[in-house]
Order: C-alpha cells, then structure tokens, then sequence
C-alpha cells in the first residue's frame, strides 16, 4: 500500500497512509490537479496523472453514514468503496479507466451488495445537509465557462486595506511584503476561469528575504554611483550635474531591466497556479539582454521608431516563455499594428483633448489579450471605451467623495471591469498538463526591483 505525499501553498504534506490520503481526496483537500508523490514516481505530478491514483466517486458524493446505534467504520472500508472520476471530463480531459484503479480500492461486489441491502438509516439534519453540501459542491466544480469573472467584493477588500495601512505604518513600511501578498492572494482566489480559480503561494517572509538581498547587491552599486558622479560632476553647473545623474540612473536601470524582468517573473509565476496547477516562466536572462541590445540598436538606427517593435518582442518574450503545467502560451502580435494603433490612438486623444483616451486604453487591453493562445484556445477581450470612461468616472467619484474609504470597492469595480470581458475559445485538455514547481525561483530578483525602487525614492526625497 502506497504511502502519499500531496503539495498544499508550496509545501509538501506527509507522508500519510492510504486511507487517510483517501479521506483528503474524498473531502476535497486534494483535487485531481493536486501535485503528489508516492515511491516509485519519478517526479510530482497531478493526482490525475498519477500511477496507482486513488479517485472520488463517479457520480454524486455520498458519505459513508451510519445508523446512529451502530459503531462507526474503520476509515479503511470507508476507503475501500471509492470509485473513478469523471472531473476531468468536464473540463476537456478524459475520464479515468475504471480498470487502471488499484484494486484495494474497490470494494468487491459482494460487500457492495451488502451495504445496498442495509435497511433505511436514520440520521439527523446536520448530516443531511454535509451530503448536500458536497453534492452542491461537486456540481459547481463541473459548471465550466470559457469567461473569466471577479467576484472580489469592496466590503471584503475593505478590512484587508485597513488592516494592511495600519501594520505598513507601525512596522515603518516592513510589512509593505505581507500586505501585497495578502491583496495578491484575494484578488487571485477571485479569478474564477474555466472551472478553476487562480491562486497565490507567496509569503511575505520570502519576499521581505529577496528585497535585504536586493538591497545588499545594490548598495555598493549605488556608493560606486555616488562616487564616480561626485568626481565626474565636478566643474559642472546645476542642470548639467542633473542631466548627468539622470544619464547614469538610466543607463544603470537599462542594465539591470532583464535581471530584474526574468527574475520577477519567475518568482511570481512558480507561485501563482490555477486549478492546482502552477504557472513557471523558462525565460533565460541572457536571452533577454540579448534582445535589448539588439532592439536597443534599431531604436538607435531608427531615431526610437522601432520602439514599438521592441514592446511587441519584449510581449512575445514574455508570453512564449510563460507556462501553464508545461504547456507554453503563445503571442502573435505584430509591431506594425501595434505601431498603427498607437499612432492613429495619440493622435485621436490629440484631437479630442483627451476625450479618446479611454477608448485608446481599450484598444491596446484588447490588442494584447486578443493575440495570447494557449492550446487550442485563443484569448479575446470585449473591453470598451464607454466601459472604461463609466468606470474611471465611478472609481473617482467614490474615492474622492468617501475621502479615500471607498478605494477598495474602486479597484473591485476595476478589477472586475478588466477580468469579466475575457473570454476563451476553445477547450483546456488537462490530460496534457503535467505539475511543474520551480524550486530555484526565488525572490531575490523581484527583491532587486523593490530597492531599485526605494533608492529611487530616496534619491528623489534628498534630491529635491
């Protein structure tokens, strides 16, 4: 009998005996998309691809009751009465083989017979609604859509703001990394898109570790910086030392922008999941340095017109190298619409004294969404400018009118602006994605960003 381990927040749970990984996976802990490990594997995988899996019932949940009079049953022949899934085939993939489930965990028809020909059991309205629950809730894991929906609420986002202002403040800013993490995660868990909803695996711990790490990199940098420019700005007036320092800050955030991009990333996605399966980013560092200084040399040779170019490459590489359980998205943007967009966009903002610009926002949310694919589906967004001039006008009123207390139902409103109008076509075949975790991405990358942010603030305060 197989000894199960199963991974819950990014952390391995275990080792736990057959019928107690049963009763986890019964209860609904451990989900067909949840990575487990058993000796024997070669790597953590889904539980629905998993070799000598256990499964749910095949049809609606039942608990094993008992008659109040009688002793309760081992969790072993609890266990014992499992059936296959079908979850897998509601949402594009195939149904388990009722043949490749071990045989200890099906009861033999003898004994199924014998709990059938039990006489009716009496029990009381607690237990009644457990088995309603469940069946409710199994009936809500099979509706899928192919539109992404928010369902974050500003009364609930609410307490979680004043509870995230208050700690930033006594804790002087330190608690700034729990309380992203926390905001991150609520809104996440509210992303519901083809039957699974988004999550967040990050602490705040690991994220306030990355940013001591950020930090002790970049403090020499920054003492190299304040040197060479108290010696090269010598004999220099006023205007002339700033342009200096402007010069070096740039080119100094152009040198670490791919460091900073390619770590980001793959921290925040081995964290982030959806439906229990992770998101992992493969972009390689020096492939992105490589694309910068190339673009960088078009932009030159073209006096900054292949910009939009570079957005476009820098979107592909962002994108292509962006995984979901193994599977890469992909990206089919071209510079030349995006280049037209924006021109004929500013312009028209141009013209109507920045009456278009919700409509010039639009377009570009859509452009991007409209050419991500993943499988056999392809991303769009119905987003409109009337849509986003309504919001903005909203968010405003009910921020400046509430002196900033209705802030959280603005960004609820916005969020769900920006998630309800993507929509999907085509189907996910979750047989195909495999569980990924990226064990070395860690948050001393985004940790870079985070100082490169505070010793540009403290530049800015000191400086004037």
């Amino acid at each position: 009998m197989a000894t199960w381990y199963y991974e819950k927040d990014g952390e391995s749970k275990g080792p736990l005996e057959e019928a107690s990984f049963l009763a986890l996976v019964y209860d609904g802990t451990v989900s067909e998309q949840t990575l487990v490990w058993h000796a024997g594997m070669s790597e953590w995988m889904p539980l629905a691809s998993a070799p000598g899996r256990p499964s749910p019932p095949t049809e609606k949940p039942r608990l094993m009751l008992r008659h109040p009079s009688r002793n309760r049953e081992p969790e072993s022949s609890v266990a014992s009465a499992w059936g296959t899934s079908d979850l897998n085939t509601s949402a594009g993939g195939a149904s388990p083989n009722p043949d490749t489930v071990p045989s200890q965990s099906r009861a033999p028809e003898s004994q199924t017979q014998n709990k059938l020909s039990l006489k009716p059991m009496t029990f009381d309205r607690n237990e009644e609604d457990v088995v309603q629950a469940q069946s409710n809730r199994y009936q809500e894991y099979r509706k899928v859509s192919n539109r992404a929906e928010y369902s974050g609420r500003g009364r609930e986002i609410f307490p979680l703001y004043l509870k995230n202002i208050v700690l930033t403040l006594v804790t002087l800013g330190i608690y700034k990394f729990w309380a992203q993490v926390t905001m991150r995660k609520y809104h996440y868990r509210h992303v519901l898109f083809h039957g699974g909803n988004l999550d967040y695996h990050a602490t705040g711990r690991e994220r306030f570790i990355g940013f001591l790490k950020g930090m002790a990199l970049l403090s020499p940098i920054a003492l190299l910086f304040w040197f060479v420019f108290s010696n090269l700005s010598v004999g220099l007036g006023p205007e002339e030392s700033m342009n200096l320092a402007i010069t070096m800050m740039m080119g100094l955030g152009y040198l670490l922008r791919p460091l900073i991009i390619v770590g980001s990333m793959a921290f925040h996605l081995s964290r982030t999941s959806w439906s229990h399966i992770r998101f992992r980013f493969k972009g390689k560092i020096r492939s992105l340095y490589w694309l910068y200084i190339r673009d960088a040399i078009l932009m030159l040779l073209t006096l900054g017109l292949y910009m939009f170019w570079h957005q476009i490459n820098l979107m592909r590489f962002r994108r292509t190298h962006t995984t979901l359980g193994g599977v890469a998205f992909g990206y089919t943007g071209k510079g030349g619409e995006l280049f037209a967009l924006h021109f004929l966009g500013y312009l028209a903002t141009i013209l109507t004294l920045g009456f278009y610009a919700p409509w010039y926002y639009a377009k570009l949310h859509r452009y991007h969404i409209d050419q991500t694919t993943f499988q056999g589906m392809r991303f769009y967004s119905n987003l409109s400018g009337g849509q986003v001039l309504k919001t903005i006008i909203i968010c405003i009123l009910q921020t400046f009118f509430t002196l900033g207390i209705g802030m959280p139902w603005a960004v609820a409103r916005w969020k769900s602006m920006l998630v309800n109008t993507v929509f999907a076509k085509g189907t996910v075949n979750l047989s195909q994605l495999r569980g990924e975790y990226d064990q070395q991405a860690g948050a001393f990358a985004e940790g870079l960003g985070e100082a490169g942010e505070a010793f540009e603030a403290l530049g800015q305060f000191f400086g004037g």
